[in-house]
């Protein structure tokens, strides 16, 4: 579905993705997991088009993606749920759902696919009519995650959904997106600095640290700890 192969990316000059390598398989869940400043969020704005690779290649579903504008990408079927949800503050809760299917023109699906989703989520649902500003921190990561979904995507990008919740909501969170996953069948790549539950959730699990894949293996055969391990195996002085 998505494979990605020997990309480098940066910000002027600075390199932050160097020769990156990576695939996702079709009803697939991957976990990139690292420290901060791996470069895992940059890897994002590549796939989402947001920041021009240097290097490298990135295909989607048979075709490069790497001359499609972020729009187009979404109409090919990938969306992006960022960090900090950044969900519409003075929007509804409901309107921050249909504004995700803003390319679509299936409006009798859309509205039935937004009932489902509030069906899924009563905590968001009984707020739908509300400012989704004044939603709590878990409640707007759950609307962040089915904006990203109204698209009708087949790839879900998810970047660092347990960022700033509390433990009990990132449990909810989790939980939600075990769910998602089973009904769907929708592949996913993760962006997550909490390993554990990466691991409850994702199929394969790779470490990104400083700019490159250090580790990779399926989610069953590792531990936390496991995968801990690598969070610091830097290359820097490669590039420098």
């Amino acid at each position: 579905m998505l494979e990605v192969k020997d990309v480098s990316a940066g910000y002027g000059v600075t390199e932050v993705l160097h020769s990156l390598s990576l695939r996702v398989e079709p009803g697939e869940v991957l976990a990139v997991c690292g420290p901060n400043g791996a470069g895992k969020s940059t890897l994002l704005k590549v796939l989402s088009r947001q920041l021009r690779a240097t290097e490298g290649s990135v295909t989607f579903q048979g075709d490069s993606l790497l001359k499609d504008s972020p729009a187009r990408v979404v109409e090919r079927g990938m969306a992006l749920c960022p960090e900090g949800r950044r969900v519409f503050p003075r929007m509804t809760t409901e309107a921050n759902l249909q504004l995700g299917a803003y390319s679509r023109k299936d409006r009798s699906a859309i509205d039935a696919e937004i009932e489902a989703y509030l069906d899924a989520w009563p905590v968001i649902k009984r707020r739908r009519s509300s400012p989704a500003g004044l939603l709590s921190g878990g409640e707007q990561q759950i609307l962040a995650i089915g904006r990203a979904m109204m698209s009708n995507p087949s790839l879900l990008l998810l970047d660092e959904p347990s960022l700033g919740l509390a433990p009990v909501l990132i449990d909810q969170v989790y939980e939600g997106l075990k769910s998602l996953v089973q009904s769907t069948g929708i592949s996913v790549l993760l962006v997550e600095q909490n390993v554990v539950k990466a691991l409850e959730l994702c199929d394969r699990i790779a470490v990104l640290t400083d700019g490159e894949i250090v580790f990779e293996a399926d989610a069953a055969d590792v531990t936390a700890d496991e995968v801990g391990s690598h969070y610091f195996e830097h290359h820097g002085e490669a590039h420098a």
